[in-house]
């Protein structure tokens, strides 16, 4: 950052800068948030009259002419503010009174289960999923479709034959604690071309069920970026099934390994409460709204 004063505070790394000020924010290996129009996956420039950063640059504000971009996104106003978005994270999901019939028809006989619950809809990648879980089929790895969708029949269809495919309809809610607990993994997809446009809020609640994630999707998604950063998930390729396979087997070859990751999803669960990103927003309308 450059500007005409520029006030740091080294322990926190949280700073103040007034007059001309100029940023630059370069993409971070393993990014601290997203979003649909900005990314810290990509290069962020700025400018305005005063700038604030706090959080560790996930809170920031620019007043007076601002202006930030990143390649052709573009936002202009007297006032910007940047917030990560935030999903409820409901209070812990894990608990001792899981409903065994439910975890046991998730889980089958399979030896470890990979489970995507939720919406078959448009943005997934669907037929990479099928394409490595037959050649999953004889590691004892089961893909278990928990939920309904568009895309749904067709998935079946497209994996008719495949005995370690299985499709079963959404739980009641009260049963949410036990369909998360039941995996191994789960699985959060999305298709290339719909990265921040697609932002499975799904991320939230496995976090709290302390289960780990792998993400098959673009390195840019929040799923990929977050997991990495925190280490409770993997990324894949939505276009390779092999990537799948590999990350799947991995997990598969070192429990202490899937352990850790859902440890530190368990860990990485209050930090993205939507509390928490509720009080920022209502901080920033009081702050707007004040003459």
């Amino acid at each position: 950052a450059a500007a005409d004063r520029l006030i740091l505070n080294q322990k926190s790394g949280d700073f103040v800068a007034d007059g001309r000020v100029a940023t630059t924010r370069m993409p971070d290996q393993k990014p601290s948030s997203s979003s649909a129009l900005l990314s810290d996956a990509e290069l962020m420039q700025g400018r305005a009259q005063h700038m604030t950063s706090a959080e560790k640059n996930q809170k920031l504000h620019y007043e007076g002419n601002a202006v930030v971009w990143q390649g052709v996104n573009r936002v202009e106003a007297d006032r910007i503010d940047i917030v990560r978005d935030g999903v409820e994270s409901a209070a812990p999901l894990v608990d001792a009174t899981f409903d065994r019939e439910v975890i046991q028809a998730i889980r089958g006989d399979f030896r470890f289960v990979l489970l995507h619950a939720g919406n078959l809809g448009f943005y997934g990648a669907w037929d990479t999923l099928l394409t490595a879980a037959r050649e999953l089929e004889n590691d004892g790895v089961g893909l278990v479709f928990v939920g309904d969708g568009a895309q749904r029949s067709r998935l079946q269809e497209l994996a008719a034959g495949n005995t370690n495919v299985r499709f079963l309809p959404f739980f009641p809610s009260s049963k949410v604690s036990s369909v998360l607990a039941a995996a191994d993994a789960h699985v959060i997809t999305i298709k290339r071309g719909l990265e921040g446009v697609v932002v499975p809020s799904k991320m939230y609640g496995i976090l709290a069920a302390g289960r780990p994630i792998v993400a098959v999707a673009p390195g840019e998604t929040d799923a990929a970026i977050l997991g990495a950063r925190e280490n409770f998930g993997c990324a894949a390729d939505p276009d390779r099934p092999e990537e799948v396979v590999a990350v799947v087997r991995a997990l598969l070859a070192d429990p202490s390994c899937v352990a850790a990751m859902g440890a530190a999803a368990r860990s990485a669960a209050p930090r993205y409460a939507r509390s928490a990103e509720i009080r920022k927003f209502a901080a920033i309308l009081e702050t707007t709204a004040q003459p």
